[in-house]
C-alpha cells in the first residue's frame, strides 16, 4: 500500500510538472506569436506612413531598412531621430528626415519632413504634438492645408516667417506661437540639411537602437 501511495505521488508530481511545464509552453509561444504580430502592425503602419511622405517620388528600396540614426542639438534636442533614406536604382531620390521643435505654444513638436536631394520641401507631416485643439492644433491638420504651404518650398523661394511677422506663411489669429515655431524648424532643418548632407547619407535598419 505504502508503495502504491508513493507511486501515486510521484505520478503526481510528474503530472503537475509536465502541466506546469506545458503551460508555460504554450504562454511563451502565444506571447511570442503576438510580439510578432504587433511588431508587424507597427512596420506595416511606417511603410504606409513612409510612403506617404513621398507622393509622385520614385524609389525601389525598402525604407525601414535605409534608416540611419541621427544626433545634433539644433535639431533633435539630443535625442536620437531617424533618416529615411529613398533612393531608385541606387540612385538617391529623397530623404524623410524625423526632427522637433521645443517652442510650440504647449511645449514638443515632433515633425516628419521629406526633402528632395536638392533641398526641396516634399511634404510636413506632424507625428506628436500638446498643442490646443481647435488654435495650435492646425499644425495637425491633414486634408488641406496649412501644413500644405511647405510643399515644394526650399531656401530661396520662401520667406521662412508667418504673415504676421513679413514672411509667406499664413497663421490662424490667435494661433501664431505653434505656426512660427514649426516655420521656424523647418528652415532650420532645411539650413541643417545644405551644410551637413554627408550625414544623411545613413544606412543600415535602425531596428535594435
Amino acid at each position: 500500500m505504502e508503495f502504491l501511495k508513493k507511486k501515486w505521488v510521484k505520478s503526481a508530481i510528474c503530472l503537475a510538472l509536465f502541466t506546469l511545464f506545458s503551460v508555460s509552453l504554450v504562454i511563451t509561444v502565444q506571447a511570442t506569436i503576438y510580439e510578432k504580430y504587433v511588431r508587424n502592425n507597427q512596420r506595416s503602419r511606417l511603410q504606409n506612413q513612409l510612403a506617404l511622405m513621398l507622393p509622385d517620388i520614385r524609389y525601389n528600396n525598402n525604407l525601414i531598412k535605409s534608416c540611419g540614426l541621427y544626433q545634433d542639438p539644433q535639431i533633435t534636442n539630443n535625442e536620437k531621430y531617424r533618416i529615411y533614406t529613398a533612393s531608385f536604382n541606387n540612385e538617391v531620390t529623397g530623404y524623410i528626415i524625423q526632427h522637433m521643435t521645443n517652442h510650440g505654444y504647449s511645449g514638443e513638436i515632433v515633425m516628419l519632413t521629406s526633402i528632395t536631394p536638392k533641398g526641396d520641401i516634399i511634404k510636413v507631416s506632424v507625428m506628436k504634438h500638446n498643442e490646443t485643439p481647435g488654435l495650435g492644433d492646425i499644425i495637425l491638420q491633414k486634408s488641406g492645408q496649412w501644413l500644405d504651404q511647405f510643399i515644394g518650398a526650399n531656401l530661396s523661394n520662401r520667406k521662412y516667417a508667418v504673415t504676421k511677422d513679413g514672411g509667406d506663411f499664413t497663421y490662424t489669429t490667435g494661433a501664431t506661437i505653434t505656426p512660427r515655431a514649426v516655420v521656424n524648424a523647418e528652415k532650420d532643418l532645411l539650413e541643417y540639411f545644405l551644410n551637413h548632407k554627408r550625414k544623411f547619407n545613413l544606412q543600415g535598419s535602425c531596428d535594435g537602437e
